[in-house]
């Protein structure tokens, strides 16, 4: 089921919920696009209807962020379980080689119990065998990906952080550098390198990790144009924590909702998306009250 909140749609789901969905469409007709949505898309799509849309015809929307599990008790009496990218992303990369229709535990471990992930909290997931799960990583900081390979290896098929990101004109056919983030598309510079390079990689899950807005929208005018890619995921700055660039907030920060604090104070410049995170988000919903 989904929860609408501010006119965007989430899905009700819980992490396990997520991963048996997402290995569900790897072994089905068509593509499909992953979004994890926090408040500051939400505050986004709010004047920007292209984005908007793409939000609401995602088949799969996680809840990332406190601020809506807040908002959904607010407005509507319903509970959201936090499904955030990282998380997310965490455990289709742990995930181990099984016998065929197992799930998964640690390698070498004779209990055979699930792995354990600090940053998911201590829990312990049933993963899904990663034999089928061929996982592609694009953008991110430079070397991030790259670290994360080797992190996390045999389980991604191939990385690149992508040329400079452009804005284009799709009616002109024309492409440009541009900022403002409610333009329409953005390609890569050496965006058919990039594809080409997706594709040879055989790879069926993309995790493009760009500026929010823009990750949505380029797998929205390119994932035809992976057709081996059965799932793509718009992921943020996933690969900067997994990859140990950034540090991700402690366990008892993250159950409180303060995730976002802890990020300020690493990295002071995002003051202004923090703002649009929890002042203007938290603003919007006691108007919608």
């Amino acid at each position: 089921m989904k929860i609408e909140i501010l006119g965007i749609k989430i899905d009700q789901v819980n992490l396990p919920e997520a991963l048996k969905l997402i290995k569900k469409w790897l072994t089905a007709e068509g593509q499909r696009q992953v979004v994890t949505i926090n408040p500051e898309f939400v505050v986004a799509a709010q004047k920007d209807e292209v984005f908007r849309n793409i939000l609401n015809n995602a088949d799969l929307a996680t809840c990332d962020g406190a601020g809506l599990v807040w908002a959904a008790k607010f407005l509507k009496q319903e509970k959201l379980e936090r499904v955030t990218g990282v998380d997310l992303i965490e455990a289709l990369l742990s995930c181990h080689p099984e016998e065929p229709g197992q799930m998964t535990g640690q390698r070498g471990d004779p209990t055979g119990l699930p792995p354990v992930s600090p940053s998911l909290g201590g829990r312990s997931l049933a993963l899904p065998r990663n034999d089928i799960y061929k996982i592609y990583l694009l953008g991110g900081k430079e070397g991030a990906a790259k670290q994360v390979a080797e992190k996390y290896i045999g389980k991604v098929a191939g990385f690149d952080q992508g040329g400079p990101l452009l804005q284009c004109h799709p009616e002109a056919g024309e492409a440009g550098r541009g900022d403002p983030i409610e333009n329409k598309c953005w390609q890569f510079e050496n965006n058919n390198q990039v594809l080409e390079k997706i594709n040879a990689s055989e790879a069926n899950i993309l995790l493009v990790a760009l500026p929010q807005v823009r990750q949505e929208k380029w797998i929205r005018d390119n994932l035809a144009k992976v057709p081996k890619i059965k799932v793509a995921i718009g992921v943020g700055g996933t690969f900067d924590f997994l990859s140990g660039q950034v540090r991700r907030a402690p366990l008892f920060l993250r159950r409180l909702g303060l995730e976002w604090l802890y990020r300020l104070i690493q990295e002071p410049r995002r003051l202004s998306r923090i703002y649009n995170a929890t002042i203007k988000f938290g603003w919007l919903v006691v108007k919608k009250k």
